[in-house]
């Protein structure tokens, strides 16, 4: 028999499970409905990464057009999206900023640095990808910029 508080705590941490996940859903897809972002991630088995591609393979397929220019359309399935108007408010382009800033050459490497972040704000790209980037340089970055998330790739 199963033991009452540790199946409510098991509930507890899998309702905050999902909602972190719908959360993360939300932000790289720019929606702002935590029920269609469930609902496709629990279609993907909770699935963070096979629910953004699904999503964004169907916001494509919605949004093709044909040589013409006319709008095709294409059934949706109701079961994968919600309908609530969640899926309209969707960003139609990803910008993507790329850049090796040259860590490596430390000359006027914090000016250099700090002319970079003010370069991402300006631009507000959705995601930056950078190379070369030292610890100097990283801990500007992360200062600066704290609305984006920071990885950091395998030093070997």
């Amino acid at each position: 028999m199963t033991n009452t508080s540790e199946t409510h705590r098991t509930n507890s941490n899998n309702h905050i499970e999902a909602l972190v996940l719908s959360k993360e859903f939300m932000s790289i897809t720019n929606t702002d409905d935590i029920d269609a972002a469930m609902m496709i991630l629990k279609q993907n088995e909770w699935n963070i990464e096979q629910a953004i591609s699904a999503y964004f393979d169907l916001k494509q397929m919605n949004s093709h057009k044909s040589n013409d220019g006319q709008n095709q359309t294409f059934p949706l399935d109701k079961r994968t999206v919600s309908t609530n108007n969640g899926l309209s408010n969707v960003k139609t382009q990803f910008k993507l900023l790329s850049w090796n800033i040259d860590g490596l050459d430390e000359d006027a490497l914090e000016i250099r640095t700090r002319s970079i972040v003010d370069i991402i704000k300006k631009e507000e790209p959705d995601a930056v990808f950078l190379q070369e980037v030292i610890p100097t340089s990283l801990q500007i970055i992360r200062k600066f910029l704290p609305e984006y998330k920071s990885y950091i790739g395998k030093i070997n």
